[in-house]
């Protein structure tokens, strides 16, 4: 699996199998989810309270991936930093903007900390991704970018750039990532300054907020 190319024929089609998406079961769908070693949505801080936007962003996001599915079907979430898919605006002649998705080829090759992606599709469930974007998605674009990332079993977070920041560069980037793979980082350990980090904590708790509510909504009962 060194290349895209040598992905299987499933991780290469622009939407799941059939088999993944609308096979039907005669029993309520069982929830499995699992996330990334990128230190987001442990389960000390999954069960915290969030705020009134951030559930209604993630009840709509969950709305428009269950809408375009005909049947309910045993899933397994995927919980991770990133979504492996490509996320693009493009202007249209007439002046105005479309969005474009696909695949993240390279991201779905199989790693040990990607969990295997590439076996989707001999998994006989739906596998859905939860994460946020390498990018920030204006407001006003976010319903449409919410229905074209279903298409791709996707369910986004979409994040404050204040949120954006502290996913990229904050706590679980320079604290939590150094610490789960045995590297320390200096910018942190530095002259042992325990604020810097402690200060970093706060907003860290409101992303894992941001992503527990889009995980609550996407799971059933």
């Amino acid at each position: 699996w060194g290349s895209p190319s040598a992905l299987p024929p499933s991780t290469r089609m622009t939407v799941l199998p059939p088999s993944l998406s609308s096979a039907g079961c005669a029993t309520a769908s069982s929830m499995r989810s699992c996330s990334s070693s990128a230190g987001h949505g442990g389960s000390h801080h999954a069960s915290a309270s969030v705020d009134e936007s951030c559930g209604r962003s993630a009840e709509a996001a969950a709305e428009a991936f269950d809408s375009s599915r005909s049947a309910l079907v045993e899933r397994l979430l995927v919980v991770r930093q990133h979504l492996p898919v490509h996320v693009r605006p493009e202007r249209l002649d007439g002046g105005g903007v479309t969005w474009m998705v696909t695949w993240d080829e390279w991201d779905l090759l199989a790693t040990p900390a990607q969990g295997g992606r590439h076996l989707m599709g001999s998994l006989h469930l739906e596998v859905v991704f939860v994460g946020c974007l390498r990018q920030l998605v204006p407001k006003e674009a976010q319903a449409e970018v919410t229905r074209l990332l279903a298409h791709h079993n996707c369910v986004p977070v979409f994040l404050t750039e204040e949120q954006y920041t502290e996913l990229t560069r904050g706590y679980s980037s320079t604290v939590l990532w150094p610490i789960l793979h045995n590297q320390i980082q200096t910018t942190v350990t530095s002259g042992a300054d325990c604020g810097r980090v402690t200060s970093l904590f706060s907003p860290y708790n409101r992303v894992n907020d941001a992503f527990a509510a889009v995980v609550k909504s996407s799971c059933r009962a």
